[in-house]
């Protein structure tokens, strides 16, 4: 028996939020991630590199605790699905970083 077993909630309600990037910002952005997605660069910080994810490359699980006895559960995190968005998640979040750092100081 999964852990999805015992899930029997509706998803929550996400807020709605706003577009931090004006129309020119926005287009930079997608061109930006584009352009790191085409050529696989990873940024650093993110924990994403092999230098920042050590020896053992992508871990393919991970181990967490529910409930109120904190009880532990392991988690399969096979790397064929989430070695490519945990990627592009930090691709997109230095794309969006350096955006909003370069906006910041010309304001």
């Amino acid at each position: 028996m999964g852990i999805d077993a015992n899930i029997r909630h509706e998803a929550v309600p996400v807020p709605s939020g706003s577009c931090p990037f004006n129309q020119e910002e926005l287009s930079l952005f997608e061109r930006g991630l584009k352009m790191l997605t085409d050529s696989g660069d990873l940024p650093q910080g993110y924990g994403v590199t092999l230098t920042e994810l050590g020896g053992d490359g992508f871990s393919e699980q991970e181990d967490i605790n529910i409930g109120l006895q904190k009880k532990g559960f392991s988690i399969e995190l096979p790397s064929q699905i989430w070695k490519p968005r945990t990627e592009i998640w930090a691709q997109g979040l230095f794309a969006m970083n350096s955006i909003l750092a370069l906006h910041a100081s010309l304001h």
